[in-house]
């Protein structure tokens, strides 16, 4: 790694961390009209120095090095929408985080859809893990507990059998030590992941 590109990493970081603070604190705030009239003032000049970037995906190649996870909405380090992060690829794959006020659903409580997307992620990339162009054929979730604000949530996902093309997996959520959800998933191998004008002729 270059030091342009960790200095750029870095920078990266740091942004996605203020912001992502920002967003807790937005969801929230009760700061006086003019207090807000300054931030916003702030964060639309802060677009100045974000120029628009000529990549379309994620996943185009970037000269910074970067890893797909970086800037992914579930545990990138780099976007600030991400609330976990990979603590242990595995098996099992974990992921660790805290959701803010911002990702409350029912009072005080975490969006379930947001464990849902968790669980999801990580048997993904578990499956991925053992097999080739993996896509999700189906999921089911069984909620235990509530999952509170600002609680430490934990996943874990490990592969449960394979029959085939088929992927049985699963996966845990818990929240401060008490399984909050339980997934199963059936993942699809073998699957041409890349764009059409991507693919190799005749594949």
């Amino acid at each position: 790694m270059t030091e342009d590109v960790g200095r750029h990493q870095a920078a990266r970081g740091r942004i996605a961390r203020a912001l992502r603070e920002a967003i807790a604190r937005l969801a929230t705030t009760e700061a006086p009209a003019d207090e807000l009239a300054k931030a916003a003032e702030f964060a639309e000049g802060l677009l100045a120095h974000l120029p628009p970037s000529a990549r379309t995906s994620r996943y185009q190649h970037s000269a910074l090095e970067e890893h797909t996870w970086d800037t992914d909405a579930v545990v990138g380090a780099f976007n600030p929408l991400s609330a976990l992060s990979v603590i242990d690829p595995g098996p099992p794959l974990v992921l660790e985080g805290r959701f803010s006020v911002a990702y409350e659903g029912s009072l005080g409580l975490v969006q379930g859809g947001l464990l849902v997307t968790g669980c999801d992620w990580a048997m993904g990339v578990a499956a991925a893990g053992v097999a080739d162009g993996v896509v999700t054929g189906s999921l089911s979730v069984r909620f235990t507990a509530p999952a509170k604000i600002g609680a430490l949530i934990r996943i874990e996902a490990a592969p449960d059998r394979i029959e085939g093309r088929k992927l049985f997996m699963r996966a845990t959520a818990s929240a401060d030590g008490v399984v909050c959800a339980v997934a199963e998933a059936v993942f699809i191998s073998g699957v041409n992941l890349l764009p059409d004008h991507a693919r190799p002729k005749g594949a």
